[in-house]
């Protein structure tokens, strides 16, 4: 094939496929107008059927609502007419003929569906009312809402212009200072006294003759500065015992010592006792013979109750505590009952 032949060849292929890509077009193009239109038949016709159920829904409605108030206009006329059709029993004629008694049945019958439709008839206007007071709170709320958004808009409108217009005004200002560099702005002034007030604070600068002194200068500030950082910690260790408000233990009036135990324990850990004023704080709570055991502890190691902490840990302490007042002596107990036998019920401790 020749070169003239095929390009002939390739510009009759290219037309054929622009014609089929033109009629796949159309083809598309009508389906998609036939669908369109189909979908629009189908809307029209449940639009339809649905205000023919509303027409008929309107005019059930019409027609109950009509009925209903004439009942309503007319109830003690149908209430008297059904009445006088029940059956009363006289010396005359005591029992009813079946005709009677029919007309009996049916007069009872109406009556309680006219009882019905009237309590029903009451509801619906309470619902009714109930409604449109509600509706009028949610349309109030609506537009209470609405200016609330209204006014929020505004402001933020109003803050993006004030922003805009300050941001200009920078702008503006920055552009005037670049346009006259040999000029002194307002914040040069500040920079210079500022400067000044630094140099009249540190002292006369013609004193600064090398960097020994710079720096002897410069480390004797930053002491300063740390003892002014450290002295409101150090003002702030001062610890004041709090109450506690629990009894105080008594050992010789039977203090069930393990659950004093934990309620000190958990007043301490509420009230954070620090861990050096602990055994300070559980001398104040003892009384009796508990205190003189502490006050003999702390005999026995020759320092006060209030250096006792630096000798004893809270550890060995609660050890000591808990073999004195916790686990039971074989022979102190055996010692308590003879005595409660001979003399009284006074436990001995020693």
């Amino acid at each position: 094939m020749t070169s003239s032949s095929k390009g002939h060849w390739d510009e009759c292929t290219g037309e054929a496929g622009g014609q089929t890509a033109k009629a796949v077009a159309v083809v598309e193009a009508r389906k998609e107008t036939a669908e369109a239109e189909r979908q629009r038949l189908a809307n029209e016709a449940a639009a339809e059927a649905q205000r023919t159920i509303e027409t008929d829904a309107a005019t059930r409605d019409r027609r109950n609502t009509s009925s209903t108030r004439s009942l309503i206009a007319c109830e003690h006329q149908w209430t008297a007419i059904l009445q006088d059709m029940i059956f009363v029993p006289t010396e005359a004629q005591a029992d009813p003929t079946p005709a009677e008694v029919e007309r009996s049945n049916l007069a009872n019958l109406l009556l309680g569906m006219m009882r019905g439709i009237m309590w029903n008839n009451t509801l619906l206007q309470s619902h009714l009312r109930a409604d449109v007071t509600q509706r009028q709170t949610y349309k109030n709320d609506m537009t209470t809402l609405t200016t609330a958004i209204r006014t929020e808009a505004m402001q933020q409108q109003q803050q993006h212009q004030l922003l805009s217009s300050t941001v200009t005004r920078v702008n503006s200002i920055e552009a005037n200072a670049s346009a006259a560099p040999g000029c002194t702005t307002d914040v040069t002034k500040q920079l210079n006294e500022r400067i000044d007030h630094v140099v009249t604070i540190i002292g006369d600068i013609s004193t600064f003759t090398g960097p020994d002194s710079i720096s002897s200068t410069v480390a004797a500030i930053k002491t300063d500065l740390t003892k002014l950082q450290t002295r409101p910690e150090a003002a702030t260790k001062t610890f004041k015992m709090p109450h506690f408000d629990i009894s105080k233990f008594d050992d010789y009036n039977k203090s069930d010592a393990l659950s004093w135990w934990q309620r000190f324990l958990t007043e301490a850990s509420c009230r954070m006792v620090p861990a050096d004023d602990i055994l300070k704080a559980q001398y104040l709570q003892l009384i009796g013979g508990a205190q003189g055991w502490m006050n003999h502890l702390a005999a026995t190691h020759k320092y006060t109750i209030a250096e006792l902490h630096t000798h004893i840990t809270w550890k060995e302490f609660e050890q000591l505590w808990f073999t004195r007042f916790m686990v039971r002596n074989v022979v102190k107990a055996a010692m308590n009952e003879v005595y409660t036998c001979s003399q009284g019920n006074m436990p001995t401790r020693d």
